[in-house]
């Protein structure tokens, strides 16, 4: 086992020099606020170099120009965001469940979803009658998946009965919610391969610089701003 070992070495006593009467300390910087870009860095992807991350939240790395700290959390969020819309809207809208959900049903839900199968399977609702008020769910809109099965087909249901149509803004808000809900959290480890995989994927596409809530995907602080601050080179 490894053991502390003591010693008996102390440290001279310090000498306070006289300072150089022809020396004047530098003008201290006026703080600069790190920058949000109005769209993600237009960098490619071999252009980057992964520095890290801070407090298991927020992924660090660096160009030639400038450090750039992303929150994992947003930045995967987007990413899940704009995939399961992109699909929703090329028309892969349904996803089938491994194993049909089984619901039980109102009679208020039941007579909707008699009413309106056609407009629950246009929205990608895969559902069959399965007698006594009990419906058995094959299939999902977008990756919406269970356990967000039985909210999302009563939603619907809801809509329905209200409106006679599921409109695209439900669907959207569902795919908002499940793509907050499977992004990474804050305060989750990653591994460098995983921080890299979102930074690469945040690169390759043209990604818009907030999550679908509006907070920033990330911030920048020039080289020249940190070299100014720390008085590497003058202002």
């Amino acid at each position: 086992s490894w053991h502390v070992r003591s010693s008996a070495w102390e440290a001279p006593p310090a000498v306070l020099e006289e300072p150089v009467a022809s020396e004047t300390p530098a003008p201290a910087p006026e703080p600069e606020q790190l920058t949000l870009p109005a769209v993600a860095p237009a960098l490619h992807p071999t252009a980057v170099r992964l520095v890290g991350e801070a407090f298991r939240t927020y992924i660090l790395f660096e160009s030639d120009d400038a450090l750039i700290l992303c929150d994992q959390h947003a930045l995967h969020e987007r990413l899940l965001f704009d995939k399961m819309l992109a699909a929703y809207q090329q028309g892969g809208l349904s996803q089938g469940l491994l194993t049909p959900v089984a619901l039980s049903l109102s009679y208020r839900e039941y007579r909707t979803f008699l009413t309106y199968q056609a407009e629950l399977a246009e929205a990608g609702f895969d559902a069959e009658d399965f007698g006594e008020q009990t419906v058995r769910l094959h299939s999902l809109p977008v990756q919406l998946g269970f356990p967000q099965a039985q909210e999302s087909f009563r939603d619907a249901l809801d809509e329905l009965e209200a409106t006679g149509q599921v409109s695209d803004q439900q669907l959207v808000e569902r795919i908002l919610r499940s793509a907050c809900k499977h992004a990474v959290k804050g305060g989750e480890k990653l591994s460098d391969e995983a921080m890299i995989g979102l930074v690469r994927d945040m690169l390759d596409g043209n990604v818009t610089p907030t999550c679908p809530h509006g907070r920033p995907l990330m911030m920048s602080i020039k080289r020249s701003e940190l070299e100014k601050r720390f008085r590497r080179i003058q202002a």
